[in-house]
């Protein structure tokens, strides 16, 4: 179970001549192909520049959507820098069209020296998953780490019809995620996981990884769990490398079963829905691919 974050950059293992246990360098290195001239990369239709994480307006036409959001809420009624038209500021719809054109337009070898690690932590920077991606092509690109309208959607009543049950999400975590047992507390009628004061004498006792059951938009082929440490509460947002790719590998082993082969990269959710201030949890992002 998981939810959607932002991209923020984490501890990168590119090109890294030192490994932890359990990771390996990537077996295929495209040849390098020549970058699109300038002139023919898509652009703006607001700022001219090339695109990175192009949406549609209402006016039909293409902008980068940080600069589309940005003219819907700079004025009670935006026009449209094309048409003229009123632009209705509900309408920032994504572009696969274009962002695919884009992956497919861009260099296929990535700048960083070195092999790519796998089954390990990797750097989440946009422009890091994009360099990963271009070598083994199962990482999600930067176009592919959220979910769908859809998809979140139904995160969203998930959180509005469940969570409101549980007196505190940390007890919502415990009970969904961990398997603990939870009972009605009289007073309130919310359930409530027994025993917390002992957990937290036991830090990181508690590992799991499980499906994303609201997985984002990733590769054909690649598999999107999430892996839950509990508990941590330090007000840095990270959880220990090698117990987590020890664990991970543990984990997707019994799920896959002994005879599976598998690959994986993992980075940790710096902007969790369920701050790990209130759950005592943190919970890392993993990409599996089949070998």
């Amino acid at each position: 179970m998981g939810w959607e974050n932002s991209e923020e950059p984490m501890g990168a293992n590119i090109g890294t001549d030192e490994s932890l246990p359990g990771e390996e360098a990537a077996r295929v290195t495209p040849a390098p192909s020549p970058p699109l001239p300038n002139s023919l990369v898509p652009k703006c239709a607001l700022t001219k520049q090339d695109l990175k994480e192009p949406v549609l307006a209402s006016d039909g036409h293409t902008y980068e959507k940080q600069a589309l959001v940005g003219l819907l809420e700079s004025t009670r009624d935006p026009r449209s820098p094309v048409t003229g038209e009123i632009l209705n500021a509900d309408v920032v719809i994504p572009n696969h069209a274009v962002t695919k054109l884009l992956t497919q337009l861009r260099p296929q070898t990535p700048t960083a020296a070195g092999p790519v690690r796998v089954n390990c932590k990797i750097n989440s920077a946009l422009e890091e998953l994009d360099k990963l991606h271009a070598v083994l092509p199962w990482i999600p690109g930067s176009h592919q780490i959220r979910p769908t309208p859809e998809t979140i959607a139904r995160k969203h009543q998930f959180f509005d019809t469940v969570l409101p049950q549980y007196e505190t999400e940390c007890d919502f975590v415990l009970h969904t995620i961990f398997g603990m047992d939870a009972k009605r507390d009289p007073s309130s009628g919310k359930l409530k996981v027994a025993h917390f004061a002992v957990l937290v004498m036991k830090p990181h006792t508690l590992r799991k990884t499980l499906p994303n059951i609201f997985p984002y938009q990733v590769p054909p082929g690649t598999l999107h769990f999430v892996h839950w440490a509990y508990p941590h509460f330090s007000p840095k947002p990270d959880i220990d490398e090698r117990e987590t790719n020890e664990a991970i590998t543990r984990d997707l082993r019994n799920y896959f079963g002994p005879e599976v082969k598998f690959e994986f990269v993992w980075d940790v959710n710096p902007k969790m829905s369920l701050p790990h201030e209130l759950t005592g949890c943190m919970h890392a992002h993993v990409f599996v691919h089949l070998c």
